[in-house]
């Protein structure tokens, strides 16, 4: 009980960590979860340029040959894929934290997963835009 408290605690006062230097298992949750963010913002900003590009190549469709068949517009399929991409991140990084589950190393494995898999999907959106 006390642990929990302590973890809740900490969690809501959100203390600054050298993430270099610290080593404790509550510096490294915390630090996976500041890289989590991190990177969570970047797949934001990529996503913004990814899903502007999509639109613009829509635009420029020639959709006098096929104009009731929205479903060759590119913008509105990556929706759906991010949509779907984002449970799948989740999930997956659930269940790969659930084998420490309860424990206080859970919330790092879990952050280090979406940290990681959210890269992957970084890389995904930009070869997407530069393919297009």
């Amino acid at each position: 009980m006390i642990f929990g408290s302590l973890l809740l605690l900490a969690a809501v006062q959100d203390p600054s960590f050298d993430c270099d230097k610290d080593e404790t298992q509550l510096a490294l949750n915390f630090c996976a979860r500041k890289d989590f963010e991190e990177t969570d913002a970047a797949l934001n900003v990529q996503w913004k340029k990814t899903y502007a590009g999509m639109k613009a190549q829509d635009g420029e469709y020639d959709m006098d040959r096929r104009p009731s068949d929205k479903s060759l517009n590119a913008a509105p399929q990556l929706l759906e894929s991010q949509r779907a991409w984002l449970k799948f991140r989740d999930a997956t990084c659930e269940a790969e934290g659930a084998g420490y589950r309860g424990g206080s190393m859970q919330p790092l494995v879990i952050f280090q997963c979406r940290t990681k898999i959210t890269k992957e999907r970084i890389a995904h959106l930009e070869q997407l835009i530069e393919e297009y």
